[in-house]
């Protein structure tokens, strides 16, 4: 199995296209369509990419000690809690409202 194919079965299991993929590893959809391609069968973005997906860096590398077994977290709520640590509790609280009142919307609609 290649990097390529592990990206891409890691992306879709994450359910995130390649552009939001792109978006939480910093990294060009064009890397990601290139290397899920296997036109591309290396990067020097593999922990990027790897922290994005929630899995062993390695793993994405190599194929050895895959490391998400239990993933409790998807990537973009691994984004998102990373954000909110960089917060104060103040900004914490005034976030958890505007989320509250997002959900709230939604659910009205």
């Amino acid at each position: 199995m290649t990097i390529g194919i592990r990206l891409k079965e890691s992306r879709k299991r994450a359910k995130l296209t390649q552009q939001a993929l792109a978006n939480l590893a910093g990294v060009t959809q064009a890397r990601i369509s290139s290397i899920e391609m296997n036109v591309q069968s290396t990067t020097s973005y593999v922990v990027e990419l790897a922290q994005a997906l929630g899995v062993s860096p390695q793993w994405l590398k190599t194929g050895e000690n895959r490391g998400d077994t239990d993933q409790e977290f998807t990537p973009t709520e691994i984004k998102i809690l990373t954000l909110l640590r960089q917060l104060d509790p103040e900004q914490h609280a005034r976030e958890i409202a505007y989320l509250q009142k997002m959900v709230a919307q939604k659910n009205i609609l």
